[in-house]
C-alpha cells in the first residue's frame, strides 16, 4: 500500500531455476538471494516481509511458510481460477457437451467457407 491507501503491486523477481532444482529449500534459497538483493533483510535475519502471493504448488507455499517464515502466504486467485476450470473441463458431462458445441462450430464454419467459395467464384 502506498501513502494514501492505494494498493499497489509490483514484481518481485522473475529467476529461472534447473529443471531439477525445484525443491522447497531450492526455492527458499533463492528467494531469500532475492530478498538480500533489494535490501528486505533486517540485521538479524529476519524479513521485512509480511505476506505473499504464489502459486498453490507444495513447494513454493513450504518455502515461503517453513524455510522463509513468512506468516501469510496466499494462494494467487487467478491460478486457483484456472484449476478449477481445467479441472471442470476434464469432467466427462463437460467435456462432452464442449466436444458437441466444437462440432456445431466447426459445421457451420465450413457452411461459411462453401457460401463465401461460392459467393466468390460468381464474382
Amino acid at each position: 500500500m502506498n501513502e494514501t491507501g492505494r494498493l499497489e503491486t509490483c514484481l518481485f523477481a522473475c529467476v529461472e531455476l534447473p529443471a531439477d532444482e525445484h525443491a522447497a529449500a531450492d526455492i527458499a534459497h533463492e528467494t531469500d538471494n532475492r530478498f538480500t538483493f533489494w535490501g528486505l533483510q533486517v540485521e538479524d535475519g529476519s524479513l521485512k516481509v509480511h505476506a505473499a502471493v504464489c502459486d498453490n504448488g507444495q513447494n513454493m507455499v513450504n518455502a515461503l511458510t517453513d524455510h522463509l517464515k513468512i506468516p501469510l502466504v496466499i494462494g494467487c486467485v487467478s491460478h486457483t481460477v484456472n484449476l478449477c476450470v481445467e479441472k471442470g473441463f476434464k469432467m466427462r458431462r463437460v467435456s462432452q457437451l464442449v466436444a458437441k458445441a466444437k462440432h456445431v462450430v466447426e459445421h457451420f464454419t465450413r457452411r461459411l467457407e462453401i457460401v463465401m467459395t461460392s459467393y466468390n467464384v460468381m464474382m
